[in-house]
């Protein structure tokens, strides 16, 4: 019997080490995988606390500014 495939979302961390040029180069591998399988699946979903966290992250731990954040942001999704 097949079974569908659960609906499925993101943490925070996969869209840091995707876009956070200091992490292993294995994770930023797997997390861009995530983030491809996350645009092409219907059953995925990109909550929006998760994009309220990584703005948070990439505004105060990473220092960047508003306007960098929401460009690494968009091109990372």
């Amino acid at each position: 019997m097949d079974l569908p495939e659960l609906a499925w979302t993101l943490d925070t961390h996969v869209l840091v080490y995707a876009t956070e040029a200091e992490a292993p180069a294995e994770k930023q591998r797997i997390t861009k995988q995530l983030l491809t399988r996350l645009v092409s699946a219907p059953q995925a979903c990109l909550v929006g606390q998760v994009v309220g966290e990584f703005l948070s992250v990439g505004l105060r731990k990473k220092a960047m500014s508003h306007a960098q954040a929401f460009i690494k942001g968009n091109a990372t999704l």
